[in-house]
């Protein structure tokens, strides 16, 4: 187990594992929050070995938001997508929706009624055709 003092807090520790390593082999990544001086760190910690304290420390010089999430992404899957989203790719480039989807029409009709058809017949008139 790893302390990192009695003002620190973790969040979102990630687990890396090792390229054709064995079960549990790779590193945790985390970022720390130092309650007490209002900033934060990252620290790489070996998975197997949690108790040696971190591989290395990132210093961050400001303070991050207490209940951040994130991701982290194999550079190899960032590359893959972008092949994928190339104009020569299985998906092509990203483009804007040239309508909404069938789904978010039935949303809209539901949420989103004609007068009408709340409240026909305002006034002692029905103003549908």
């Amino acid at each position: 187990m790893y302390w990192a003092g009695p003002r620190s807090t973790f969040q979102e520790p990630t687990f890396i594992p090792k390229e054709r390593g064995a079960e549990a082999e790779g590193w945790l990544i985390a970022l720390v929050n130092r309650l007490d001086v209002l900033r934060n760190d990252i620290v790489i910690l070996d998975a197997l070995n949690l108790k040696k304290g971190p591989l290395a420390t990132v210093y961050l010089p400001f303070k991050l938001r207490l209940g951040l999430h994130g991701n982290f992404v194999d550079q190899r899957d960032i590359a893959d997508w972008e092949a994928r989203r190339s104009r020569a790719g299985d998906i092509g480039p990203v483009k804007p929706a040239e309508q909404p989807l069938p789904w978010q029409l039935g949303v809209q009709q539901t949420a989103f009624p004609s007068a009408d058809a709340v409240a026909p017949g305002i006034n002692g008139t029905d103003h549908r055709a």
